[in-house]
């Protein structure tokens, strides 16, 4: 996973599909809206080329992405929040996303933004840790439904925390610009 600035990259016990299905269900519980999905492999298919299973969500909600906006206009280019479930060469499933944090540095966001993130946190029950969830370690800005939802799409923290342990620095800890 590295090489890829402000990614957050999580292995899910669940194939391509159902890791989506279950992110889908745990934002739209959250009060996000789910804006699209789309099907990277079955688009590269229809144009006679192979692509391992890869599809995107894209979801938010205009209470948390606005205020980024007004900050930032710019900020736009990564709203609403996109997550990629992918399988790799070796068939494990990742959920990739952007870190909250990383998007708050890119785009110089101040801290109104940083305000509007963190309410958000608390208006969909989140708060700004992740309830003590092993392998995951919350920046300071921790603004997406992902991180606290985690276990509820990608199976249950033990489960992939021992297949983990090794590479979650590397995976969980977004380098920053």
């Amino acid at each position: 996973m590295s090489g890829s600035q402000g990614i957050v990259s999580v292995e899910s016990r669940f194939g391509v599909t159902e890791t989506l299905d279950r992110l889908a269900e745990t934002v739209t519980r959250l009060g996000l809206h789910v804006f699209a999905r789309i099907d990277h492999m079955a688009g590269a298919q229809d144009v006679g080329l192979l692509l391992r299973p890869t599809q995107l969500l894209i979801f938010g909600n205009p209470k948390g992405g606005t205020p980024l906006m007004q900050d930032r206009q710019i900020a736009g280019i990564d709203l609403p929040v996109k997550a990629l479930a992918w399988e790799d060469e070796l068939g494990k499933v990742w959920l990739s996303y952007n870190a909250a944090e990383w998007i708050a540095v890119r785009h110089g966001l101040g801290d109104a933004s940083v305000a509007a993130v963190r309410g958000d946190c608390r208006r969909y029950g989140q708060g700004h840790r992740t309830g003590g969830r092993p392998g995951i370690t919350p920046r300071p800005l921790v603004g997406d439904p992902l991180l606290a939802g985690m276990t509820p799409v990608i199976g249950k923290a033990r489960d992939w925390q021992a297949r983990n342990s090794r590479q979650k620095k590397s995976r969980l800890s977004p380098a920053l610009p």
